[in-house]
């Protein structure tokens, strides 16, 4: 896909520490999950990939990641 990079975290320190694809579960308006489908609707980011990054480990959280099309979640448990 190119040298589009896209970090989306609620945190400034965590978007400058991970300068990688990944997308926070848990944020304060839209939860990663929402951001993650809004993301595959728009035709300019539906095909990037998306790593959705965790503190929890949950068997929940990694069938919602799949159903809403993450291509990867990691946890920071």
């Amino acid at each position: 896909m190119g040298g589009l990079l896209l970090v989306i975290d609620d945190d400034p320190v965590e978007r400058e520490i991970l300068e990688r694809v990944l997308l926070d579960l848990m944020m304060p308006r839209l939860n990663g999950y929402q951001t993650c489908r809004a993301l595959r609707r728009d035709p300019a980011t539906a095909r990037c990939p998306i790593l959705m990054l965790t503190s929890e480990d949950e068997t929940t959280d990694r069938f919602w990641a799949s159903e809403v099309g993450v291509d990867d979640l990691t946890s920071r448990a």
